[in-house]
């Protein structure tokens, strides 16, 4: 046989052999992608966006006695205020500034009846479950006897110290700043302070978050801070910065120098001019009936003299 019929009898055989042959089995689909496998195959991209740190307020208000106009709290450049109540936390003048609730006593007046505000009601009803921010406390406990105007939180440190108890019960994780007591402590060595530290220290309280204290003391700004701190450190936890919660003076230039340290001091957290306007004493209003800035908004309205007096406080 030639070559030409040997290649056609192979061939043959082969197609023989390949129809005899089962079929293979066609495999079988493959499985449509779950949600869950396409989420796995989607890569992440994270945004890397730069944190954004806003500055805490610093300048604050005591507002009391007489309504801010609109426009007046950017005008003086207002970043905080309290108004001497507990009011629901959220509340802002109108160019933004935040509220500060205050627990001002047990209750207003101090030492008349009938009751007008309890503020341990206010505190349960006020303060939404589990507030965790500011809350000034005890305005001016130390200064007692005083009924003009209705008194100040003229408490013993005993009283104040169940006082406080209280308020812990009610918020345990409010940050507390106070007592805000008067320079008139303070220029008697703080007898009432620190009784009631010792108070608090037998009923095993916590110490309050931050310090708090008024003075309109034409004096170097300084020396009450320090006098403040030297006090709190022989109490293990105390606070070792402090709020200015009341404070203003009639001469522009003590004005500005208490402002300046104020601003640059590691241990004032904040400041608090009293008032805007209204108060008897007009030299301190920040504002005037007819809205016009007063020597001491003129101060304040600028944060201070930028160098008043550095090398004289320290």
């Amino acid at each position: 046989m030639n070559n030409c019929t040997i290649c056609a009898i192979i061939t043959f055989c082969l197609l023989a052999l390949a129809a005899c042959s089962p079929r293979p089995e066609p495999l079988p689909p493959a499985p449509l992608p779950t949600v869950e496998a396409v989420q796995e195959d989607v890569p992440e991209y994270v945004a890397w966006l730069p944190v954004v740190v806003l500055p805490e307020p610093v300048r604050g208000l005591a507002y009391c006695c007489g309504a801010l106009r609109p426009g007046e709290a950017a005008r003086l450049g207002i970043e905080i205020w309290y108004n001497y109540g507990l009011n629901t936390p959220g509340r802002t003048l109108d160019n933004g500034a935040i509220y500060v609730p205050m627990f001002w006593c047990d209750k207003y007046p101090a030492l008349k009846y009938p009751t007008q505000v309890d503020y341990f009601q206010l505190l349960r009803h006020n303060l939404p479950p589990g507030y965790t921010g500011p809350l000034l406390f005890l305005n001016e406990p130390d200064l007692a006897g005083r009924d003009v105007d209705m008194g100040q939180c003229d408490r013993t440190p005993r009283q104040a110290a169940y006082i406080y108890k209280g308020i812990l019960e009610l918020c345990p994780g409010c940050r507390l700043i106070g007592p805000a007591v008067s320079h008139e402590d303070y220029l008697a060595d703080w007898p009432w302070m620190r009784a009631w530290y010792d108070e608090i220290y037998k009923l095993k309280l916590r110490p309050p978050d931050t310090a708090a204290i008024h003075t309109y003391l034409n004096e170097p700004p300084h020396l009450i801070i320090n006098s403040l701190f030297d006090l709190l450190a022989a109490y293990p936890g105390a606070p070792t910065t402090a709020w200015i919660t009341e404070f203003a003076s009639c001469n522009p230039s003590q004005a500005a120098r208490m402002i300046a340290y104020y601003e640059r001091s590691d241990r004032v957290e904040k400041y608090f001019w009293f008032t805007g306007r209204g108060w008897p004493d007009a030299c301190i209003n920040l504002l005037s009936d007819d809205g016009r800035l007063t020597a001491a908004g003129e101060v304040y309205s600028g944060r201070g003299a930028p160098n008043a007096a550095p090398a004289a406080y320290p």
